[in-house]
């Protein structure tokens, strides 16, 4: 096992600590508080430009933000906690880019599979 392989396993351990609840709600029930999450964050936890950019009322966003509050125990008031979930979802966003890399490592110039 390489350092890089160490650091993406502690990124992903990371990631999953603070997003694997959601991420496993999502998948089950077909939802979106990791995407709901990950634009109110964004968004300086700014209720009206979070659901304008997700294209949901203002209602549906905070409903979603009491759900992820209460499969994760985390309070989004709490800037530290907004910090810490913030850096998961950039963790999980540098983990999709590296795995990205890797498989357009494996292709020629042609796309075929080297």
């Amino acid at each position: 096992m390489t350092a890089t392989d160490l650091g993406t396993a502690s990124l992903e351990a990371f990631a999953s600590t603070f997003l694997g609840v959601l991420e496993a709600h999502d998948l089950r029930r077909h939802s979106a508080l990791v995407s709901t999450l990950d634009a109110f964050l964004r968004h300086g936890g700014a209720l009206a430009e979070a659901a304008a950019t997700l294209g949901i009322h203002r209602n549906t966003l905070a409903y979603r933000l009491g759900r992820v509050a209460e499969l994760t125990g985390y309070d989004l008031s709490a800037a530290r906690q907004r910090f810490l979930l913030q850096l998961a979802l950039a963790a999980r966003s540098l983990l999709r880019a590296l795995r990205a890399e890797d498989a357009g490592a494996d292709l020629d110039s042609a796309g075929n599979a080297n």
